[in-house]
């Protein structure tokens, strides 16, 4: 117990400072580090952001939602071990171009979409959880490039849930 209270106080008296986390500088208003390409990112209509970022070489996607100040769901928190993490789905039909980014964590869907109206979508166990639309004036449209990089799931196999 002494030995403990003698190097509290050598650590205090020292100055010795504790790690701190860095942080982070975003890219415009987007959830993407400056250090990471930015895919996709709008400030939905309840003001939180949803982005997609990522390395320019090299795929190493990421999906994140919250604020610049507090980012509540980032996704993968690491590498994928085998197989994709997000799959696309081109829903085009006629005149409409509609191109979704999907991928799944537990009993829950999300669908970034990208059409004429930009959003967000989770689906769960019950059905429709949240859906939320891009503020149009904010939002950056998907890359072709970008999109050919994730493996794409046939429509017709896909029930958006």
């Amino acid at each position: 117990m002494k030995i403990r209270f003698i190097l509290l106080i050598v650590i205090l008296s020292t100055g010795m400072n504790l790690p701190h986390a860095k942080a982070v500088q975003y890219k415009d208003n987007s959830l993407c580090s400056t250090q990471e390409a930015i895919y996709f990112s709008c400030t939905l209509e309840n003001k939180k952001i949803v982005s997609l970022c990522g390395k320019e070489e090299g795929h190493n996607l990421k999906y994140r939602y919250g604020t610049q100040s507090l980012i509540e769901l980032s996704y993968p928190s690491e590498q994928p071990k085998k197989g994709h993490a997000f799959y696309r789905i081109n829903a085009s039909s006629g005149s409409v171009q509609m191109d979704i980014i999907k991928f799944k964590i537990g009993a829950y869907t999300y669908n970034i979409y990208d059409s004429f109206f930009d959003g967000l979508s989770v689906w769960g166990p019950h059905g429709l959880a949240l859906k939320k639309t891009c503020e149009s004036n904010l939002q950056q449209n998907m890359k072709l490039d970008f999109l050919k990089q994730i493996p794409e799931t046939p429509q017709q196999d896909n029930n958006f849930e």
